[in-house]
């Protein structure tokens, strides 16, 4: 596998040709190994062309990468096409993979607009415990952008959403403990 790296840096393993590295790497008998070699194959075909890593992925034997790697390549596709992004997760089959898929899209989302990754997510029909990811992930995005935005929404919500709440809260306090005023905190959520 060395003549696939790139030799421009020894302290990553670059792959020249992303797409010929995965179905190379299927024949490495590690499974270990076989599977973050693809999870990194994967990803930098992302950074170029999503949609092709994603068809690659598909590709592959179930197990083959970590749920993660949706998460990231969906991530990859939302920044460059956030419609079509959500409209392929949302047509993936109910389960982990779709979960992951949506967490990614959402990622992305948020990184740009928190508020309408918020009202994205909770468009879908995902139960509660299903939300958690998606939204912890948007709290510490909004938790960098602007704290008290975050702040202001989340006393706003209903109370049927208190479980929401407070997941979104734990992720903003764990990320954001340097710059979080506890006061104003506090006077928010008495």
């Amino acid at each position: 596998l060395d003549y696939l790296a790139s030799p421009e840096d020894n302290s990553t393993q670059d792959f020249v040709n992303p797409l010929l590295a995965l179905q190379l790497l299927g024949n490495l008998t590690d499974p270990s190994e076989r599977k973050d070699l693809q999870a990194l194959a994967l990803r930098e075909l992302a950074n170029d062309d999503p949609l092709k890593a994603l068809d690659a992925l598909a590709t592959l034997p179930p197990g083959s990468v970590d749920l993660i790697v949706y998460s990231e390549l969906f991530k990859s596709l939302a920044k460059q096409d956030p419609a079509n992004a959500a409209h392929l997760a949302e047509a993936m089959p109910a389960g982990k993979k779709r979960l992951k898929a949506i967490e990614g899209v959402s990622s992305a989302l948020a990184a740009k607009d928190p508020k309408s990754a918020i009202d994205w997510v909770m468009g879908r029909s995902l139960d509660k415990s299903q939300l958690s990811g998606p939204l912890t992930m948007i709290a510490d995005s909004w938790g960098q952008l602007d704290a008290q935005a975050a702040i202001n929404w989340a006393a706003g919500l209903p109370s049927e959403n208190s479980n929401v709440l407070a997941n979104l809260f734990v992720s903003i306090v764990a990320g954001h403990r340097q710059t979080m005023n506890p006061q104003l905190f506090a006077a928010n959520f008495d």
